[in-house]
């Protein structure tokens, strides 16, 4: 038997890996895979692999994680592949810490249609490309009784507000609700120097999946308008502030490219070129908390949500 394989990515951890013949997953690995993993890798690489396991319990840790594919699609407990499939594994997933969410402390509100959960910084709101279990969404799932739908999302960093649906139709309404612009969401941010003066800004964002991302005055054929309003600003550290942002459009990157384009990048958000809190081990990433949410549900009724960032309290 022969097989074909091939390293890229980051640090080179992602393997593509091709059998001539049909193979299960755990011959494949044993066989195959650890041989050239043992050959490819320095001694600290490897450690960044495998760590205290055994090499058997680290394909059982990639599989849990959902970090093997089979052409495009994610396993997520062994299986065979034929001579014409092609196995990615990510050897070195992201690994998230989802116990820093409490279900009891951090879901501020919840009813028979949806969920109001105040999400912690560096969880991550969904399954990543070499993760599947360690983020907000499987951690409501697995928590909630009946299914747990996503509507919209926040950065890694990002804390504060974010609702989550528990129907179909709930699902349905909020991607109305979003679509339509009917929902007011307001974010606190510390940025610096003195900010932006408050009032209303008008951008126009390159249509680009890739970030960071790029902002212009002018509109072009290949741009989509984005807005907010700069509600007010106060002093946070020495040479920063925080400001308070009403966010009314919501691209992914929105405020933090936005107002990197206006001179006042948040701080310690590095790319869009904001520079590092003078204390790294108290402030490791930037600031960005989703304050308020208010909108009306499938029954008209009227919500309205705040949580204050734990950096303001006290």
């Amino acid at each position: 038997m022969t097989v074909t394989h091939k390293f890229s990515g980051h640090l080179n951890s992602n393997l593509f890996i091709r059998a001539n013949r049909k193979i299960s997953v755990t011959e494949l690995w044993s066989s195959h895979v650890v041989p050239i993993v043992n050959q490819h890798f320095l001694a600290t690489q490897l450690n960044l692999i495998k760590g205290p396991r055994t090499w058997d319990e680290c394909l059982t840790e990639l599989l849990k994680l959902g970090a093997i594919y089979v052409d495009q699609k994610r396993m997520l407990a062994p299986f065979e592949v034929d001579s014409e499939n092609v196995v990615r594994i990510h050897l070195m997933p992201r690994r998230f810490d989802a116990a820093i969410f409490e279900y009891d402390r951090d879901v501020i509100f919840q009813n028979q249609n949806f969920l109001i959960v105040n999400k912690p910084a560096l969880l991550p709101v969904h399954p990543t490309l070499d993760n599947v279990v360690e983020n907000l969404l499987f951690c409501l799932q697995q928590k909630t009784q009946g299914p747990v739908f996503s509507v919209h999302r926040l950065d890694l960093e990002t804390t504060g507000l974010i609702a989550f649906a528990k129907t179909e139709s709930a699902t349905a309404h909020f991607q109305n609700v979003f679509s339509e612009h009917d929902i007011n969401k307001i974010y606190k941010a510390v940025v610096a120097g003195d900010g932006p003066r408050p009032g209303f800004y008008r951008h126009w964002m390159l249509k680009n999946p890739r970030s960071p991302k790029k902002i212009s005055d002018q509109d072009g054929s290949d741009h989509m308008a984005i807005e907010l309003k700069v509600l007010g600003g106060s002093p946070f550290l020495a040479n920063t502030s925080v400001v308070e942002i009403e966010l009314l459009t919501g691209k992914t990157h929105q405020i933090r490219s936005q107002l990197a384009h206006l001179g006042s990048p948040l701080v310690a958000d590095s790319l869009y070129g904001g520079k590092p809190f003078a204390d790294k081990t108290q402030y490791p990433h930037f600031l960005l908390h989703a304050y308020q949410l208010e909108f009306r549900d499938q029954q008209g009724q009227a919500h309205r949500f705040q949580v204050q960032p734990k950096w303001l309290k006290g």
